[in-house]
């Protein structure tokens, strides 16, 4: 899985491949918690205002699963 974030949250802008069983770790305020919720948000289809990177004017997260595209936006196109 290929998960695409901009202007979400913690994440200014990110590409990650996530493969297999996959650990997130690290120290605090690094962005894992964004990280969980930027796929939850996609699978439920509610980006939120308060998901928007710190002055950004818009999010969005993608993920891509064996060639298909599952997005979410919110504002304006990032």
């Amino acid at each position: 899985m290929k998960l695409r974030l901009r202007n979400y949250q913690a994440w200014e802008s990110a590409d990650l491949n996530v493969e297999g069983f996959t650990a997130v770790v690290g120290s605090s305020s690094l962005g894992k918690s964004s990280f969980i919720r930027s796929v939850q948000s996609t699978f439920r289809n509610d980006l939120l205002p308060h998901h928007i990177h710190l002055g950004s004017a818009g999010a969005a997260v993608a993920i891509d699963y064996k060639g298909t595209e599952l997005r979410v936006e919110l504002g304006s196109k990032t």
